[in-house]
């Protein structure tokens, strides 16, 4: 039998970036082509890597909000709710998680921030059950 790792690592190895960007580097973008209205799924956040010219990326420069290591309470680690799991449960809060394949989109973004094993972990459950990206595998875990 596989372990729950074993799960996870199959189950995302299509996720190729992940873990491609240093926590201090990530830049989190979103309001790409138009300002967002509340409580609006956030369809469009995309995780940019800041450190690397980021500020130069054309969609950093499109985003009308932005998050990430341009804030000193991400650099700093001062405050929970500036972390890509902090960003996220206020998603969950109000409302703009978005739904079906767009979640999926949206965790495959914050995977790809150094740390961000929570994400690879949700992305992997919902390829074990009977959701839209499900398959018919074993899905024993011992």
């Amino acid at each position: 039998m596989k372990t729950m790792e074993q799960f996870i690592k199959q189950k995302t190895a299509n996720v190729t970036e992940a873990g491609s960007i240093p926590l201090a580097h990530a830049g989190i973008c979103w309001n790409l082509e138009r300002e967002w209205r509340p409580g609006e799924p956030r369809e469009d956040l995309t995780v940019v890597n800041f450190g690397d010219g980021g500020r130069e990326d054309p969609r950093w420069r499109a985003a009308l909000s932005t998050d990430g290591a341009c804030m000193l309470e991400w650099k700093e680690g001062r405050n929970p709710r500036h972390t890509p799991l902090g960003m996220f449960a206020e998603m969950c809060f109000d409302g703009t998680i978005p739904r079906g394949m767009g979640f999926d989109r949206l965790l495959k973004e914050f995977a790809k921030i150094e740390g961000c094993d929570w994400a690879l972990q949700m992305l992997a459950a919902l390829r074990m059950g009977d959701f839209l990206m499900g398959d018919d595998e074993e899905h024993t875990i011992g």
